[in-house]
């Protein structure tokens, strides 16, 4: 069997109300007009500051991609499924998710603008990735992503897995996660415990980040890059 271990799943702004949420993932309210965004304020989304970005500008043109929202989201999920569903090598694919970057205090980061210097350029909740391999449960494998700073990251962490969780997600070059910190320790351990039972763990350093997986009996190691 081949499992794709590393498949972001991103949209530019979708909030999905609807869904069963994570204990840690409620679904905030979206702003006033110039007002910061809390990544939170949806289930998955891309920052002012790439949609700023002439790359993207350029992209959206050579693509005939619409505006970000919900025309791009639909077309963009559309190209997921059939690239994703479709018959080829790859046997499974672990969907992931992308927690917001947190400050060195555990304080949730507003989405970043053009010109600032910190924050999620994507994020992806638990909860949105979670129905996602609800929906297709043969093909999809819910990689889960926790910020070890988050006041009760170990209990998220022990959250995600009892809901079917295979590794946990982290980009510290992103993040803002120095792995060295006990707090980042103390989730790692949280992980090699729940792993004895099972699950699997995804483990990240500064420049690289490497899986090493146990789906249901099935031992597997891949490397994978950001």
């Amino acid at each position: 069997m081949i499992i794709d271990v590393h498949c972001h799943y991103t949209l530019s702004a979708t909030r999905r109300s609807d869904l069963e949420r994570f204990s840690f993932e409620p679904l905030h309210d979206l702003p006033a007009a110039g007002d910061p965004t809390p990544p939170s304020a949806y289930d998955s989304c891309v920052s002012p500051r790439v949609l700023r970005r002439g790359t993207w500008r350029l992209a959206r043109r050579l693509l005939k991609l619409p505006r970000p929202g919900a025309a791009l989201d639909c077309a963009l999920a559309e190209r997921y499924a059939r690239h994703l569903l479709a018959p080829g090598p790859i046997d499974r694919y672990v969907l992931l998710a992308f927690d917001a970057v947190h400050s060195d205090d555990g304080e949730l980061v507003p989405l970043p603008r053009p010109g600032d210097q910190f924050g999620s350029d994507i994020y992806t909740s638990n909860t949105f990735i979670r129905e996602l391999c609800r929906q297709h449960p043969q093909r999809f494998l819910f990689g889960a992503s926790v910020h070890p700073y988050r006041s009760d990251a170990v209990e998220c962490v022990e959250e995600v897995f009892a809901a079917g969780a295979c590794l946990l997600k982290w980009l510290p070059v992103h993040h803002n996660i120095d792995v060295r910190d006990a707090r980042s320790i103390g989730v790692l351990r949280c992980c090699a415990r729940l792993g004895s039972a099972g699950a699997g763990a995804l483990c990240g350093r500064v420049h690289a980040h490497h899986a090493a997986t146990s789906l249901s009996g099935i031992g597997a190691a891949a490397g994978d890059a950001a």
